[in-house]
């Protein structure tokens, strides 16, 4: 669990190298280097949303927040 984080920013800080250099290269030009601006921009979001995500948390309305408040509901209903 310590390494998930570290994986975690590997994975992306590898996903962000590999994909940014097939972006700005000689042969897209015109209407093309646009739409490979446009795209790059797109992949850069992705990256920063799933980096947030990843340090915060995916909060309350999660699947693991929903099914820790089941397993407390167990643990209460087991207590009494």
């Amino acid at each position: 669990m310590r390494y998930l984080v570290l994986a975690r920013r590997l994975l992306y800080s590898a996903i962000f190298i590999m994909g940014s250099p097939g972006h700005f290269t000689q042969q897209h030009v015109g209407y093309a280097a646009l739409i490979q601006q446009v795209m790059f921009m797109k992949n850069l979001s992705m990256l920063s949303a799933a980096l947030l995500i990843s340090y915060f948390g995916a909060g309350p309305l999660s699947f693991d927040a929903r099914r820790a408040k089941d397993f407390d509901r167990a643990a209460v209903d087991r207590a009494a």
